[in-house]
């Protein structure tokens, strides 16, 4: 049944982050080093900086309160950076048809993941939209650097596979990421209170 709650939850990093590295281990077992290294430099890459600007603002108020940015959404430029790049990577040698409407759906989920942090209250637009930027520019870098093109990457089925058991897994429960990054950031900058948001979502 549809719910903005379940929706959110393809963007989470219980369960992005599994995928994530699920796609590292594919590469690696068939040989794709490069890429596998390339997608785990990326995908790091972009999740510190999204960890960056949340203990920025929790720690030390640093954000951009004219328009209510606390820090990157996670959700959206995790969504945004992985899904792309496994519909890229398992439709090759796919009908291009076929292959852009696979594309186009993604599109639709991963904008439809952003929504629902803004319709559950735990994101600014401000924030989704660089979230979504993000994700964006990490999977067409990976896309176009990865030095796979339109190759044919042998155990796709063992990956599809893998996909939807991680995806399916009963009692799924979302990352206490936040109380982790509250947790960090009060560690780190030594205050007794986290810093909470200037205007109200």
């Amino acid at each position: 049944m549809f719910s903005w709650s379940s929706i959110t939850y393809l963007g989470d990093s219980a369960l992005t982050v599994p995928c994530a590295a699920a796609l590292i281990g594919w590469l690696a077992i068939v040989g794709k080093w490069g890429a596998a290294v390339r997608w785990a430099l990326v995908f790091g890459a972009g999740m510190a900086l999204v960890v960056v600007t949340k203990l920025a603002f929790l720690g030390w108020d640093i954000g951009v309160h004219s328009i209510n940015f606390t820090g990157i959404s996670g959700h959206s430029a995790s969504s945004m950076a992985l899904l792309p790049v496994l519909v890229f990577l398992l439709s090759a040698g796919w009908p291009r048809p076929i292959r852009k409407t696979l594309v186009g759906a993604t599109l639709i989920g991963v904008v439809l993941i952003g929504m629902s942090r803004l319709v559950l209250r735990v994101h600014s637009e401000a924030e989704v939209m660089a979230g979504l930027t993000l994700g964006a520019c990490m999977s067409l870098y990976f896309i176009g650097r990865s030095g796979l093109g339109e190759r044919v990457i042998p155990g796709r089925p063992i990956m599809l596979l893998t996909l939807v058991v991680l995806t399916s897994l009963p009692g799924g429960q979302p990352a206490p990421t936040q109380s982790w990054l509250e947790h960090l950031a009060l560690t780190l900058s030594g205050h007794e209170q986290v810093h909470t948001r200037h205007v109200a979502l």
